[in-house]
């Protein structure tokens, strides 16, 4: 059964990066990054197949360091709270990237209850 508006909307709010709002608290760490990932997309960006497998690799990097954050114990013993999974505010395809990212990141209780994080409770 879908969500109706409202439901959607108490969804979209909860699991939306860019609603929320510390999404860019103490982003000024990571400029010096942002600058060479837009350099590197900017000169990818001209090839179709050099575009495709660059943002193939920015996923599995991020999706590769959570993973790693995760095996070191960086989220402690509150490991259980949290969904872990990469996102990128104002982009087609951010569900489809957060769904596949979720499947690696999270034990599969938490990820088959974020998979249907847009459906109504049955």
């Amino acid at each position: 059964m879908c969500l109706g508006a409202q439901g959607f909307a108490r969804a979209y709010y909860k699991w939306a990066s860019a609603e929320w709002a510390y999404e860019s608290f103490a982003a000024d760490p990571f400029n010096a990054i942002c600058d060479r990932l837009r350099d590197a997309c900017d000169a990818a960006s001209d090839d179709e197949a050099a575009f495709a497998a660059f943002k193939a690799d920015v996923h599995q990097a991020m999706t590769d360091a959570l993973k790693h954050l995760d095996e070191t114990g960086f989220f402690g013993e509150r490991r259980s709270a949290p969904v872990l999974f990469i996102t990128s505010s104002d982009y087609d395809e951010a569900q489809a990237m957060e769904d596949r990212s979720a499947s690696v990141l999270n034990p599969p209780e938490i990820d088959a209850a974020f998979q249907k994080r847009y459906e109504a409770a049955t």
